[in-house]
Protein backbone atom coordinates (compact mmCIF):
# COMPACT_ATOMS: atom_id res chain seq x y z
CA UNK A 1 0.00 0.00 0.00
CA UNK A 2 1.28 3.39 -0.94
CA UNK A 3 0.44 6.47 0.77
CA UNK A 4 0.83 10.13 -0.17
CA UNK A 5 0.94 13.00 2.07
CA UNK A 6 0.35 16.30 0.64
CA UNK A 7 0.27 19.89 2.18
CA UNK A 8 -0.42 22.37 0.67
CA UNK A 9 0.00 26.09 1.75
CA UNK A 10 -0.43 29.63 0.41
CA UNK A 11 0.92 33.02 1.69
CA UNK A 12 1.93 36.50 0.55
CA UNK A 13 6.02 37.48 0.94
CA UNK A 14 6.82 40.54 0.55
CA UNK A 15 10.65 41.46 1.36
CA UNK A 16 12.11 43.11 3.39
CA UNK A 17 13.66 46.02 0.90
CA UNK A 18 10.14 47.08 0.24
CA UNK A 19 8.88 49.79 2.43
CA UNK A 20 5.74 48.78 4.29
CA UNK A 21 2.16 50.76 3.62
CA UNK A 22 -0.78 50.99 5.55
CA UNK A 23 -3.73 53.86 5.66
CA UNK A 24 -5.28 54.73 9.17
CA UNK A 25 -8.73 55.72 9.58
CA UNK A 26 -8.87 58.08 12.58
CA UNK A 27 -12.71 58.17 13.82
CA UNK A 28 -13.84 61.17 15.62
CA UNK A 29 -15.54 60.03 18.73
CA UNK A 30 -17.48 62.98 20.10
CA UNK A 31 -20.17 62.68 18.14
CA UNK A 32 -22.44 59.34 19.06
CA UNK A 33 -22.56 57.57 15.75
CA UNK A 34 -24.21 54.33 15.76
CA UNK A 35 -22.18 51.35 14.25
CA UNK A 36 -23.61 51.56 11.12
CA UNK A 37 -23.02 54.99 10.59
CA UNK A 38 -19.15 54.84 11.40
CA UNK A 39 -18.55 51.97 9.51
CA UNK A 40 -20.17 54.17 6.40
CA UNK A 41 -18.33 56.84 7.53
CA UNK A 42 -14.88 55.13 7.64
CA UNK A 43 -15.36 53.84 3.65
CA UNK A 44 -16.01 57.01 3.09
CA UNK A 45 -12.75 58.32 4.54
CA UNK A 46 -10.90 54.96 3.07
CA UNK A 47 -12.54 55.51 -0.03
CA UNK A 48 -12.42 59.16 -0.86
CA UNK A 49 -8.04 59.02 -0.04
CA UNK A 50 -7.94 55.75 -2.03
CA UNK A 51 -9.60 58.07 -4.89
CA UNK A 52 -7.36 61.00 -3.86
CA UNK A 53 -3.71 58.97 -3.81
CA UNK A 54 -4.60 57.12 -6.60
CA UNK A 55 -4.68 60.17 -8.89
CA UNK A 56 -1.00 61.64 -7.62
CA UNK A 57 1.85 60.75 -9.84
CA UNK A 58 4.40 61.37 -7.02
CA UNK A 59 2.11 58.51 -4.55
CA UNK A 60 2.01 55.49 -7.66
CA UNK A 61 4.75 53.44 -6.20
CA UNK A 62 3.39 53.45 -2.42
CA UNK A 63 0.00 52.99 -4.07
CA UNK A 64 0.90 49.67 -5.92
CA UNK A 65 3.04 48.17 -2.66
CA UNK A 66 0.03 49.18 -0.76
CA UNK A 67 -2.01 46.91 -2.88
CA UNK A 68 0.43 44.36 -2.96
CA UNK A 69 0.74 44.19 0.39
CA UNK A 70 -3.03 43.48 0.95
CA UNK A 71 -4.47 47.09 1.41
CA UNK A 72 -3.44 47.25 5.49
CA UNK A 73 -5.69 49.31 7.21
CA UNK A 74 -6.10 50.19 10.94
CA UNK A 75 -9.41 52.24 12.55
CA UNK A 76 -8.55 54.06 15.41
CA UNK A 77 -10.25 56.63 17.86
CA UNK A 78 -9.52 60.10 17.87
CA UNK A 79 -11.15 62.28 20.52
CA UNK A 80 -12.23 65.21 18.91
CA UNK A 81 -11.99 67.46 15.72
CA UNK A 82 -9.14 69.53 17.08
CA UNK A 83 -6.73 66.49 18.04
CA UNK A 84 -7.63 64.87 14.21
CA UNK A 85 -6.80 68.44 13.04
CA UNK A 86 -3.38 68.56 14.68
CA UNK A 87 -2.94 65.52 13.43
CA UNK A 88 -3.63 66.06 9.98
CA UNK A 89 -1.09 68.99 10.46
CA UNK A 90 1.44 66.46 11.74
CA UNK A 91 0.62 64.06 8.78
CA UNK A 92 1.13 66.64 6.45
CA UNK A 93 4.70 68.14 7.81
CA UNK A 94 5.71 64.14 7.14
CA UNK A 95 4.58 64.47 3.77
CA UNK A 96 1.26 61.65 4.23
CA UNK A 97 -1.87 62.00 2.37
CA UNK A 98 -4.88 63.11 3.84
CA UNK A 99 -8.51 63.72 3.76
CA UNK A 100 -11.17 64.48 6.34
CA UNK A 101 -14.80 63.84 6.23
CA UNK A 102 -17.57 65.75 6.92
CA UNK A 103 -21.33 64.62 7.57
CA UNK A 104 -23.42 65.56 5.11
CA UNK A 105 -26.11 65.86 7.84
CA UNK A 106 -28.86 63.23 6.31
CA UNK A 107 -28.99 60.93 8.92
CA UNK A 108 -28.20 61.07 12.73
CA UNK A 109 -25.38 64.21 12.67
CA UNK A 110 -25.54 67.74 12.27
CA UNK A 111 -24.18 68.92 8.42
CA UNK A 112 -20.51 69.37 8.16
CA UNK A 113 -19.74 67.26 11.66
CA UNK A 114 -15.80 65.74 11.45
CA UNK A 115 -16.37 62.36 11.18
CA UNK A 116 -13.08 61.07 10.29
CA UNK A 117 -9.24 61.54 9.03
CA UNK A 118 -7.76 59.33 6.68
CA UNK A 119 -4.02 58.84 6.25
CA UNK A 120 -2.30 56.95 3.76
CA UNK A 121 1.93 56.82 3.64
CA UNK A 122 4.90 54.87 4.89
CA UNK A 123 3.51 52.92 8.08
CA UNK A 124 7.22 53.62 10.10
CA UNK A 125 6.15 57.25 9.44
CA UNK A 126 2.43 57.08 10.06
CA UNK A 127 3.45 55.38 13.21
CA UNK A 128 4.83 58.90 14.35
CA UNK A 129 1.40 60.58 14.14
CA UNK A 130 -0.83 57.82 15.47
CA UNK A 131 1.18 55.39 17.20
CA UNK A 132 -0.43 56.87 20.95
CA UNK A 133 -4.16 56.65 19.53
CA UNK A 134 -6.29 53.71 20.64
CA UNK A 135 -7.99 50.86 18.65
CA UNK A 136 -11.85 52.18 17.56
CA UNK A 137 -13.44 49.68 19.95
Amino acid sequence: MLHIKVILFSFTFVTCKERQYKMVIVVNSQPQLSIGKTAAQAAHGAVTLFTIIKKNPAKRTGVQLWLKQGQPKIVLRGTSPDQMLQLKEKAKKLKLQTCIIHDAGRTEIESGTMTVLAIFGEERIINKVTSNLPLLK
